[in-house]
């Protein structure tokens, strides 16, 4: 019974928040590794831990930053800090280290780009400041901070949302564009 209430506020939320367990966007690590040891919890030795060392590792990797990590508690095995390369030995120390990092990529692909449930509008505000102006804010919302490119898709049938005002374009009333892509870095 509580599932079942939970679930529309769960739908609600995800279509808020695009890159929460979105495949095209980021990239998950188990029980992650640097240079042969557990990935330490703290990027220096007991400093900058969680996420200073969890963002670390994904830059290394080639990706963004961090968006989530999962703490593995004093798993019984040597880890290196990734800011230092200082290993920690449990039989001396508490080692902590990572279950999992996910990453955001650092180049991604918006396909049909949503906007709190609606199509994103094709102008960041109603009328004004369309295509790149909106492509941008888009990018910049979901965490990237530039735009690489976008393409138009003309005259939707569904009722879109500009990013700028949360206004909606009803096709019922007005002639309502979004985009077909957005790719952001």
């Amino acid at each position: 019974m509580k599932v079942k209430k939970l679930l529309p506020i769960l739908g609600i939320f995800l279509l808020c928040h695009p890159m929460i367990g979105s495949a095209d966007t980021t990239v998950n690590y188990n029980n992650p590794k640097h240079k042969g040891y557990a990935l330490d919890w703290c990027r220096i030795f007991e400093n900058n831990c969680g996420q200073g060392a969890a963002n670390a590792y994904c830059q290394a990797k080639g990706h963004l930053k961090a968006a989530s990590w999962v703490k593995r508690n004093h798993p019984g095995v040597k880890t290196m800090t990734i800011g230092q390369n200082s290993i920690c030995d449990p039989q001396h120390h508490r080692c902590d280290t990572f279950s999992s990092i996910q990453c955001v990529k650092k180049e991604v692909t918006f396909t049909k780009p949503m906007h709190k449930g609606h199509r994103l509008d094709w102008c960041r505000v109603f009328e004004n400041d369309c295509g790149q102006g909106a492509a941008k804010a888009f990018c910049q919302v979901n965490g990237y901070n530039t735009l690489v490119s976008y393409s138009k898709a003309n005259n939707l049938s569904v009722k879109t949302m500009t990013i700028g005002q949360n206004a909606v374009c009803d096709p019922q009333y007005h002639h309502c564009d979004s985009f077909n892509w957005i790719k952001c870095k």
